[in-house]
């Protein structure tokens, strides 16, 4: 029997300069993008207007594009622009879904320069040997400490302690063997104080040591 699974496989990047400023360029353009739609969306809730969705946010996008002053997104790959609104929407659900059960939860907050510089990838990512390429970016080195195995679904790139990382997220097939219940064999087990694991074939497990003192100490005191 098959059966998917997820996987995840984190790397340390060995990014050239040039490289690393593209990191940074394309962390900034999707912080950018989602402050800007967290500030339509909230602007909207404050003055009780129609509420703007992801597809609303990503309909602007071509706008800012042709627009003088924020240009530079054309830079960046449409989908890690993308990927920022989806994150964006995909918290505000969540708050809402959940905010009757958490009353602690919040609504997205707005992210700042130089805290968890991250953006990502759903797909066209391509891997040889210890290099992995990036749309808008080419081929940038990482440290190849184990084989990547599975289908790429996604991947992030995010700064940590002045380093680049990348993390794979990956769909693998794994063969799960099923294992035969034989009802003649089947053992009940009960748990207990006096006796820790008693089964249904009359063999007893005592309790582990501090557990026995544990309860000793709860008798005395009674």
């Amino acid at each position: 029997m098959k059966e998917l699974r997820s996987k995840a496989f984190k790397f340390r990047l060995k990014p050239t300069k040039k490289q690393s400023n593209k990191f940074a360029q394309f962390a900034g353009c999707a912080r950018y993008v989602f402050n800007d739609a967290l500030d339509d969306y909230l602007k909207a809730l404050n003055s009780k207007g129609k509420l703007p969705n992801y597809y609303d946010a990503a309909n602007k996008l071509p706008r800012m594009k042709a627009c003088k002053e924020t240009a530079w997104l054309k830079d960046v790959h449409s989908q890690v622009l993308q990927q920022e609104l989806l994150h964006l929407y995909s918290g505000i659900r969540k708050y809402y879904n959940e905010r009757e059960k958490n009353p602690r939860i919040r609504l997205p907050r707005f992210k700042k320069k130089g805290k968890k510089e991250s953006f990502k990838y759903p797909q066209n990512i391509k891997v040889e040997d210890s290099k992995v390429w990036l749309p808008k970016i080419g081929w940038v080195r990482y440290r190849n400490s184990r084989l990547i195995e599975g289908e790429i679904k996604q991947v992030v790139i995010k700064k940590e302690a002045g380093h680049w990382y990348i993390t794979f997220f990956l769909t693998v097939e794994l063969e799960i063997s099923k294992v035969p219940i034989v009802e003649s064999e089947a053992v009940g087990i009960d748990v207990g104080l006096i006796s820790f694991v008693t089964d249904s074939n009359g063999n007893k497990i005592d309790a582990p040591k501090y557990l026995r003192q544990y309860l000793a100490k709860l008798q005395h005191l009674q």
